[in-house]
């Protein structure tokens, strides 16, 4: 088609490079060819560094969504009780998944154009006992904001709560560590500011998230979803429980390799100015920003009340 686009300036998928383009269309291989096997492996290395992780990580082949379900049916069992935690669409829809797998929900809820105030978190994990699970998002995309993610996640230990942590729009574009953090599970995607190529969920899950699952009341098992299987076939084998899409982790390996070449800071700081830019260009069109402050926008969407007749 003549008439293509050649510019993407969306929220995900974004732009790619030229070479992330290139690695992509290297000759597709059986995945179970030794060079494949290589650099899956070395791609979950990347992956890891990223993350800011030891932990496991899994690479499943669906985008985001399918990794946020996959943890849900991996973990929840009927009768759990999950804190989740709604600052924005996406917040709320994974009460779906909480709800589909028999989950019990309790919302701490805020304007979609405010973040979760950790205080409340507290109090909220104090007034309800037996909470199980804890389940935030790290940056809403429609909303352009951001949650204090490594406040939530450390008071969540603090009450053997494990968290479920979706950071599609965060990794690469703000600060994430899932280590330091405490994060037990987290969930991308390469799409966003990783600068790749949508299809695939990116999961770094602890030691403590596969006990739980191990545990579940029935054990998820010979199911696309299932983070067990994953986690013994690959993890333990070296082999995949279902085809494998070999040009996506290509792309993938790319992305996470450039990113770190140009420094995992750096590539985080260089968002940060350009959100910075942003915002300071949406003021100086009349326009207000809609997060609530400065100090919980996000750098990777810039949101802004659209101005009245």
């Amino acid at each position: 088609m003549s008439d293509w686009p050649y510019l993407s300036a969306a929220s995900g998928p974004g732009e790619v490079t030229n070479r992330t383009l290139r690695d992509q269309a290297r000759q597709v291989v059986n995945p179970y060819d030794p060079a494949f096997i290589a650099l899956f492996a070395r791609a979950c290395d990347l992956l890891q560094q990223v993350f800011r992780t030891h932990n496991d990580v899994v690479i499943m082949q669906g985008e985001t969504v399918l990794g946020m379900e996959s943890v849900a049916a991996s973990l929840i069992s009927p009768g759990d009780r999950v804190l989740n935690l709604v600052s924005g669409i996406f917040g709320k829809w994974f009460e779906t998944f909480i709800e589909r797998y028999g989950g019990k929900t309790i919302e701490v809820a805020v304007p979609f154009n405010d973040a979760i105030d950790p205080e409340d978190v507290r109090n909220a994990l104090r007034r309800h006992s037996g909470v199980k699970f804890l389940s935030v998002i790290h940056a809403e995309t429609p909303s352009g904001t951001v949650n204090p993610v490594d406040q939530i996640c450390l008071i969540a230990r603090e009450f053997g709560v494990l968290t479920i942590v979706d950071t599609a729009l965060g990794l690469g574009g703000a600060p994430f560590e899932v280590d330091a953090w405490g994060v037990d599970v987290a969930v991308s995607g390469p799409q966003k500011c990783l600068a790749g190529v949508p299809g695939l969920a990116l999961l770094a899950v602890s030691p403590s998230a596969w006990e739980a699952m191990e545990h579940r009341r029935t054990p998820l098992r010979e199911s696309y979803l299932s983070l067990l299987d994953w986690r013994e076939s690959w993890t333990q084998r070296r082999t995949f429980p279902y085809t494998t899409s070999v040009s996506l982790v290509y792309a993938l390996e790319s992305v996470l390799a450039q990113a770190l070449e140009i420094g995992l800071d750096r590539y985080i700081a260089r968002h940060e100015r350009i959100g910075r830019a942003c915002r300071a260009g949406v003021r100086a069109l009349g326009l207000r920003p809609w997060p609530a402050r400065d100090a919980i926008a996000s750098n990777a969407v810039t949101t802004c009340t659209p101005p009245t007749a």
